[in-house]
């Protein structure tokens, strides 16, 4: 999360014994780290997050709490390098209102869900996957970008998915650009 960004940042500077950045002038609307939470607010009111940066389960759970008391789109897909996802799927709360599958093991994912009673569907691609969010997203129901594999399925590394993923939800809405703090 953004806080937990800034206290490691924090630390790393208190080891390094380096002075503390003046915390008055720090545009906190500027996205902290790209592809991890990163947040893609629309026109349309539908919220995007980018955390391509989730390439293991315990990264897609970790987002996916701290959208506990929303009715979340989770965008999983990707390689699972030999990890079983199917905990990943038991671990989902109430709170993901769909699941869209896309890549390699999508319909694996996908099956793994309908096995726990989770709404999913499998896509082949991003662009269907997303294609798909378009027309279940609203302005109560984030969409949250985390594979929670890896990314060799489809692209050469988490930040060309991540990179695809915000050309995709421009392309479908219109973006609005995070203002700088004054």
């Amino acid at each position: 999360s953004f806080t937990d960004n800034w206290l490691a940042v924090i630390g790393v500077l208190k080891l390094l014994q380096l002075p503390l950045p003046d915390f008055k002038v720090i545009d906190y609307h500027y996205p902290f780290l790209q592809h991890r939470l990163e947040k893609i607010e629309t026109r349309q009111l539908v919220t995007f997050y980018d955390d391509s940066k989730a390439t293991v389960p315990e990264s897609t759970l970790a987002a996916v709490h701290l959208f506990a008391k929303q009715p979340l789109i989770l965008l999983l897909g990707g390689l699972s390098k030999g990890v079983n996802r199917s905990a990943l799927i038991a671990q989902l709360p109430d709170s993901v209102k769909k699941v869209v599958c896309f890549g390699a093991e999508a319909e694996q994912l996908a099956g793994w869900c309908t096995q726990r009673n989770v709404s999913a569907i499998a896509c082949n691609t991003l662009e269907d996957a997303l294609k798909h969010c378009t027309t279940i997203a609203d302005q109560h129901s984030p969409v949250l970008f985390s594979p929670a594999g890896s990314s060799f399925d489809l692209f050469t590394d988490y930040r060309h998915r991540g990179r695809r993923f915000k050309e995709l939800v421009a392309q479908y809405y219109e973006v609005i650009e995070p203002q700088a703090s004054r």
